[in-house]
């Protein structure tokens, strides 16, 4: 059996009914999954691909006391799983925006970014033409 080759080996325990044989291949070989899922992002970093976008809300400003930041209010539509009666719920988030180019009342999107601060996680996109 030392002399069997690691594809030979993963073909004979799947065909003894021990389960995946990938993961048993990755063990044999030295590799852990996690250096193989390493390998492979490494082997990808170099092929262009479009940026990941984040999630994207929209939202009407509610206060723009803060300097480079605003609270954005963004009401969200839910069904109560019971009464099927459609409720709305508000939740405001703290958004960076560079110029303090918008006001109370404008509707802005809001796209997630890295964190900029402890509350600041968003960014205002742009405003909504009304």
């Amino acid at each position: 059996m030392a002399s069997m080759s690691v594809g030979a080996l993963s073909l004979r325990m799947g065909s003894l009914g021990l389960g995946s044989s990938t993961r048993y291949v990755t063990r044999i070989s030295g590799h852990s999954t996690a250096s193989t899922a390493r390998m492979v992002a490494t082997a990808t970093a170099g092929s262009e691909e479009a940026p990941k976008k984040g999630q994207q809300l929209q939202g009407m400003v509610l206060s723009d006391k803060m300097d480079k930041s605003v609270v954005v209010s963004v009401r969200r539509v839910k069904r109560h799983p019971t009464l099927k009666k459609i409720m709305y719920r508000t939740k405001k988030f703290i958004a960076h925006d560079e110029e303090n180019a918008y006001k109370v009342g404008d509707e802005v999107v809001i796209q997630s970014c890295r964190p900029l601060s402890k509350r600041k996680t968003f960014k205002v996109i742009s405003k909504v033409n009304n």
